[in-house]
């Protein structure tokens, strides 16, 4: 089995490791940890078959059932239409990403021209600080080792469980914010 893991690299970079690892069938994770923020990604193709046990009721028995998922890749996820969904329930961390990736792409540099960029992709103003952004988007290591721990624990769960295949996949991100204390699973793009 191919697995191929990115850590604390440039959305461009992310970019063109996932389409590579699609070309070759592989399975990508990426993620990071920044500043109070982190992240894990999974792109684990087009048709992933995994197996879940259930436990039956009031007895000891285990049932084993197969299970496929489809997912999408970082450029379909970090193009998601959005519409119909209010911004202010989707994850900060996932806006700040999708605004460097579009700043990566259109060459521009600084919060600001990356969170306008985002809001003139989104259709609709999006209420991110330019200066949380910023602290988001530096590349230095001044992560804290506690969000480094919390996102890498998560991460490495589900890269053993997708190379064990065997329980349900991270389907595609897991977003954590030290401003809210608590981690969330989210999709984004189809599949």
């Amino acid at each position: 089995m191919d697995i191929a893991i990115v850590i604390d690299r440039p959305t461009a970079e992310v970019r063109a490791a996932n389409a590579a690892c699609r070309r070759a069938g592989a399975l990508f994770f990426a993620g990071g940890a920044r500043s109070v923020f982190g992240w894990a990604f999974a792109d684990l193709g087009a048709s992933f078959e995994y197996a879940l046990e259930h436990k039956a009721e009031g007895g000891d028995e285990v049932r084993r059932s197969q299970e496929t998922v489809a997912q999408c890749s970082w450029e379909e996820a970090m193009a998601a239409d959005l519409t119909g969904r209010r911004l202010t329930r989707i994850h900060p961390v996932y806006l700040m990403l999708r605004a460097q990736s579009l700043a990566e792409k259109s060459g521009s540099s600084g919060a600001e021209a990356a969170l306008s960029g985002l809001s003139a992709d989104l259709g609709q103003q999006v209420r991110l600080d330019a200066a949380t952004y910023e602290s988001f988007a530096q590349e230095s290591a001044s992560g804290m080792p506690a969000i480094a721990a919390i996102t890498g624990g998560v991460a490495a769960n589900h890269i053993l469980k997708a190379i064990s295949r065997k329980g349900e996949p991270l389907d595609n991100f897991f977003l954590f914010s030290i401003a809210n204390g608590a981690g969330e699973v989210s999709r984004f793009g189809k599949a």
